[in-house]
C-alpha cells in the first residue's frame, strides 16, 4: 500500500480511534477499561507541558495542540497528537504514523527516515544517511542502510515470515532510538501500533511515565518495545 493510498485510510482510523478509550483487542489489562481512574484534566496536561511535551511543536500551533490534548483526555482517554490541516503529520514532531506495509517495501524506509528527520533536526541531533543496501538470496532478504556512518539493518530473515511487517517496525524504531541514545538525548520513541495503521510517539523517559500512569495500557498507547511485544506476541 502507497503511503499516499493509505492516508483516506488513516484519516478514517485516527478519526475512530479518538473515540474509543477501550482496549481495542477487547482484552483487559490492569489499567485498561473503558472508564480508568481519572484525576482532574489540569494535573494531567499541567504535568505534561512541565515534562517539556511541547518543545519542539510548531508555535503556530501550540494552542490548539494543548486543547487537543485537554479534549482527548476529559473525551476520550486517549493520549495523541494534533495534526497540520489536511494532513497526517502532527505539529508536535513527536507523533507518526507508520505503514509498516510501506515501510518494509523497497523504498519505504528511506521515505519515511525523510518523514522524522525534521523531528531530529529541531532537537539539533545529526541524522544523514545513506548507503540503502538490499541482498536477496533464495527468498532470504537483507535490507540494510547507514545512519551517521553506522549500519543498521532494517529487515533480515525469510520472505515468508509471518511477522516480517511488525520486524521492520520495530528495528526502525529500534535504529532511530539507538541514534539518539549515541547523541546523549533523553528521547526515545515508543511503538503503539503496527501493521497498516501503525502509529509510535517520541518521548523522554519522564513524559512516557506520566502517560503510563494516567492513560490506559491498551493498543492505541505507547509501551516500552519490550512489553509492546509481549502484548503482540
Amino acid at each position: 500500500m502507497k503511503m499516499i493510498e493509505t492516508r483516506k485510510l488513516l484519516i478514517a482510523i485516527s478519526i475512530g480511534l479518538m473515540f474509543t478509550g477501550c482496549n481495542t483487542s477487547g482484552q483487559k489489562t490492569e489499567q485498561s477499561n473503558c472508564e480508568p481512574n481519572k484525576v482532574p484534566v489540569d494535573t494531567v496536561i499541567n504535568k505534561l507541558i512541565q515534562a517539556d511535551l511541547f518543545n519542539i511543536t510548531d508555535l503556530k500551533y501550540l494552542d490548539s495542540a494543548k486543547q487537543d490534548l485537554i479534549d482527548s483526555y476529559v473525551k476520550y482517554d486517549y493520549f495523541g497528537g494534533y495534526t497540520y490541516p489536511d494532513s497526517l503529520r502532527y505539529v508536535d514532531f513527536r507523533f507518526y504514523n507508520i505503514d509498516s506495509e510501506e515501510l518494509f517495501e523497497i523504498g519505504g524506509l528511506t521515505e519515511y527516515l525523510d518523514l522524522v528527520k525534521p523531528t531530529f533536526e529541531r532537537l539539533e541531533i545529526k541524522f544523514d544517511y545513506k548507503n540503502e543496501r538490499s541482498i536477496d538470496n533464495d527468498n532470504y532478504w537483507k535490507h540494510t542502510i547507514e545512519i551517521n556512518g553506522k549500519e543498521y539493518v532494517a529487515f533480515e530473515g525469510i520472505m515468508e515470515s509471518h511477522d516480517l511487517w511488525d520486524k521492520a517496525y520495530l528495528n526502525f524504531i529500534e535504529m532511530l532510538n539507538d541514534q539518539l541514545r549515541l547523541q546523549t538525548s533523553e528521547e526515545q520513541f515508543y511503538p503503539i501500533r503496527s501493521a497498516n495503521d501503525g502509529m509510535m510517539v517520541m518521548l523522554t523517559k519522564k513524559q512516557f511515565e506520566i502517560v503510563k500512569k494516567y492513560y490506559p495500557n491498551d493498543n492505541d498507547h505507547p509501551k516500552s518495545i519490550d512489553n509492546w511485544i509481549n502484548q503482540n506476541k
